[in-house]
C-alpha cells in the first residue's frame, strides 16, 4: 500500500441549512470585521455629517456655529442608519443562505470526501472533484464547521458534527502541512 493510501481519510456529509448560515457567518465575520466594518461605518459617518454641512456652509458661509450643529446632527443620523443597516444585513443574509439553501436540495445532498497528503476528493450523484491542496485559498474554522474556501464565493463546508474527530484533526494536519493558509 503507498503512503498516500494509508494516510487517506473519508467521510460523508449531509447537507444542513444550519451548518451553510455557520459557514456564512463565518466568512462575512473574517471578511469585515474589524476593518472593513469600521471603514464603512467611518465612510457612512462622513457622507452624512458632509450632507449636514457642506450645504449650510455653501449656502449661508463656514461659521463655527453651523459647522458644529451640521456635525452633531450628522453624527446623530449616522448613528441610527448605521445599526439599522447592520440588522438589515444580518437579516438578508440568512433570508439568502436560505434560499439558497433551498436552491441546492435539487442537487445531491450528500457529499463523500476523501483526503490525503496530496489533495481532497469529492464525490456525489452528479459531480467528482480532485483538488490539490495548493489549489485552497484559505481555511476557517468555529465551533460547528471546518471551511475549505477555494475562491471568495467557493468553499467546501465539512460539519464537525457528522465527521469523527481524529478526521478532523487529521484534516487540520494535512491542511498545516499543506501550508494552505488559516485566516
Amino acid at each position: 500500500m503507498s503512503d498516500s493510501l494509508a494516510d487517506s481519510h473519508s467521510f460523508t456529509i449531509v447537507n444542513d441549512e444550519k451548518d451553510w448560515l455557520s459557514a456564512s457567518w463565518l466568512l462575512t465575520r473574517h471578511q469585515w470585521l474589524w476593518k472593513r466594518l469600521l471603514v464603512v461605518c467611518g465612510l457612512i459617518w462622513v457622507l452624512f455629517v458632509a450632507a449636514y454641512t457642506v450645504p449650510d456652509g455653501l449656502q449661508y458661509g463656514w461659521h463655527r456655529a453651523w459647522l458644529w450643529a451640521g456635525l452633531i446632527w450628522g453624527s446623530k443620523v449616522a448613528l441610527g442608519v448605521i445599526p439599522f443597516y447592520a440588522a438589515l444585513a444580518c437579516i438578508l443574509m440568512h433570508v439568502r443562505v436560505r434560499k439558497l439553501f433551498r436552491a441546492t436540495t435539487k442537487l445531491a445532498r450528500s457529499t463523500r470526501f476523501e483526503f490525503d497528503a496530496q489533495g481532497i476528493r469529492s464525490a456525489n450523484a452528479h459531480a467528482t472533484t480532485n483538488l490539490d491542496w495548493l489549489l485552497f485559498e484559505r481555511w476557517l474554522e468555529n465551533d460547528r464547521i471546518l471551511l475549505l474556501v477555494l475562491m471568495p464565493r467557493s468553499y467546501s463546508i465539512i460539519p464537525k458534527s457528522q465527521v469523527a474527530p481524529h478526521i478532523i484533526d487529521a484534516l487540520r494536519s494535512a491542511l498545516i502541512a499543506a501550508r494552505v493558509p488559516h485566516r
